[in-house]
């Protein structure tokens, strides 16, 4: 199977790349390595890495990314880890290199297996490591109106929130909501005429509410963020991909105040967006964001 083969297609590689363009990393960490598409480019592109750490919580990626990157076996570690437990695995002042791209994998949302896309009917799973925690049903079923609004309107920023949670516990009543089709059966009346016109699925911030909350996103990405300064190097630098406004906006404060502190320096003054080339070839990347930061 050859890179082109692979399910995932990596965003913004070359603007990732271009991070480093001035440095000679020895030692990177890929916190997210998923199917391993970064992985690869930078090992290509940068021979002075003698070691790629790689991590995921998704132990089908990391299968995936195992195979892609047998080639730079000698290069490379990869280890089952959530954001929390990589102090375990890092020592600080050891990386020169960090990259975290906090989007979906296209694997993971076109498995039907795994309830994570709305195009077709499925458990309502949602897990990333799908060997522990609740799942999205479990949620649906075990939270109060209220918590189940909270849950819509914090981690989704869905406007609907309140309609919604009321909803879901009326359906549940009669019967539970076990798989995607529960779900869009429980919420069909919620939503305004105007968001059903628009291209965006109506349950899109349902879902990426549902998926946060799931996977504990928030408490995972502020785990990183604080381990993120001490495991790197002197003048090594950190990439962070975000895909909505709730991950984007810890990264961009985090870097801020680490700049503010005499930690580094952030590199990138403004924000990095795909090019229309690549939206055009992958409309997945359309909201992606990418921030750098370089450790003093």
């Amino acid at each position: 199977m050859n890179s082109t083969e692979f399910p995932h297609v990596s965003v913004m590689v070359r603007e990732c790349l271009d991070c480093f363009s001035l440095k000679s990393p020895e030692v990177f960490c890929d916190v997210t390595v998923g199917a391993g598409g970064h992985a690869e480019a930078f090992l290509t592109e940068f021979t002075s890495i003698k070691e790629y750490k790689g991590f995921d919580r998704d132990a089908s990626s990391l299968e995936i990314s195992s195979q892609r990157l047998e080639k730079f076996s000698n290069r490379v570690s990869l280890c089952k880890a959530s954001f929390s437990e990589l102090r375990d695995h890092l020592k600080s002042n050891s990386i020169d290199g960090l990259l975290a791209d906090l989007g979906m994998s296209s694997m993971q949302l076109d498995d039907p297996h795994r309830g994570f896309s709305f195009r077709w009917d499925a458990p309502l799973d949602m897990r990333m490591d799908i060997s522990r925690g609740e799942t999205a049903s479990d949620v649906l079923n075990g939270r109060t109106e209220k918590e189940l609004g909270d849950i819509f309107r914090l981690y989704g920023e869905e406007p609907s929130w309140k309609n919604a949670a009321k909803a879901i516990v009326a359906y549940r009543k009669r019967k539970k909501i076990l798989t995607v089709n529960d779900l869009k059966e429980a919420t069909v009346k919620v939503f305004p005429s105007y968001r059903l016109r628009k291209k965006i699925h109506p349950l899109t911030l349902l879902f990426q509410a549902l998926r946060v909350y799931v996977n504990n996103e928030w408490e995972q990405l502020n785990s990183l963020l604080s381990l993120s300064t001490d495991v790197l190097s002197p003048g090594g630098r950190m990439v962070i991909i975000s895909f909505c406004s709730s991950e984007d906006r810890p990264v961009k404060n985090f870097f801020r105040e680490a700049e503010k502190k005499g930690v580094g320096f952030v590199v990138t003054k403004k924000v990095i967006m795909p090019s229309r080339e690549e939206v055009r070839r992958n409309p997945r990347s359309r909201s992606a964001k990418l921030r750098c930061f370089e450790k003093s």
